[in-house]
């Protein structure tokens, strides 16, 4: 599936964080909606990304820019607060290729090698609420649906002429989260708060998997059309249950001084329970759990 990300804001990324504990303002983290209720005004946010990633022993690194998250909050009366989202949380574009060699058949030198591309990933679309437990601690709840669609290919090159095998894939799914936010302590001189999250997978995510037959891309534009032979490809439509279940713990406190100085700190316990094996992708490996320790 890609790389997952763990945070969504510029302001989460600069302090190494998962976007538990606040980093945006003052007792507020855009991340937690636990948290929504601190601030002052409603917010429209987003923001940008550049990710590089590579292989080990390798010299090729790729690339890829896009949104991070779109988001709308609204708190209201300094008590409850709800908020809707949309953020990419897997990132499938990778390309790589072999070295070119040269060999000769039929007396006609060829120079070949090999391509691997992948593009898209799942999205989630969230609605979140903000409730008040008491005057000083609060919960939030969010419900994600997870969408998307990507393509992966292998590409055969002979001379500058591509012969393509490539798949398409949808996904469907959805997960849930449970925040916590809380001051344990505060006075004049120091404020201590607490947060906890629990998220957990409501529906697995499944999709439809078309394989599409190998083909030479005669005018070398990634899609089978016309041009392209043989004039029929055959495309197999599979349907794969289980491809992403992600459930994660996390708990974390921060610390407030008097002279705006603040310290925190982090820990998530993240892992994948999916267990379908046949689901066919450039990347051989799953990453089936991450610990983040932050501060």
């Amino acid at each position: 599936l890609g790389l997952s990300r763990t945070s969504y804001h510029t302001s989460v990324n600069g302090a190494g964080s998962i976007g538990l504990v606040p980093t945006f303002h003052p007792g507020v983290s855009m991340d937690n909606p636990a948290t929504w209720p601190g601030l002052k005004f409603t917010y429209i946010s987003g923001s940008f990304s550049n990710q590089s990633n590579g292989i080990k022993n390798s010299k090729i690194t790729n690339q890829a820019a896009g949104f991070n998250k779109i988001q709308f909050v609204v708190p209201i009366r300094d008590k409850f607060g709800f908020g809707i989202s949309v953020k990419p949380i897997n990132n499938h574009n990778s390309f790589f290729s072999t070295d070119t060699i040269s060999f000769n058949f039929g007396g006609k030198n060829l120079l070949s090698n090999k391509e691997f591309r992948s593009g898209g990933g799942i999205m989630s679309g969230s609605f979140s609420i903000s409730l008040p437990l008491n005057k000083n601690m609060g919960v939030g709840i969010s419900v994600n649906k997870l969408f998307g669609s990507s393509r992966d290919e292998q590409s055969l090159v002979l001379n500058s002429t591509y012969y393509r095998l490539f798949n398409i894939r949808s996904y469907s799914g959805s997960t849930f989260n449970l925040d916590f936010a809380g001051r344990l302590y505060g006075d004049e001189k120091v404020m201590i708060l607490a947060f906890a999250r629990v998220g957990m997978t409501n529906k697995p995510v499944s999709g439809t998997l078309y394989k599409f037959d190998f083909y030479e891309d005669t005018n070398n534009n990634y899609s089978y059309d016309s041009d392209d032979y043989p004039a029929n490809v055959d495309v197999d439509t599979i349907s794969i249950k289980n491809i992403y279940a992600p459930n994660s713990f996390s708990f974390g406190f921060n610390v407030g001084f008097k002279n705006n100085l603040n310290l925190f700190s982090e820990f998530q316990l993240w892992n994948d329970e999916a267990t379908n094996a046949n689901y066919a992708s450039i990347y051989n490996d799953q990453i089936g759990g991450k610990t983040h320790i932050g501060g």
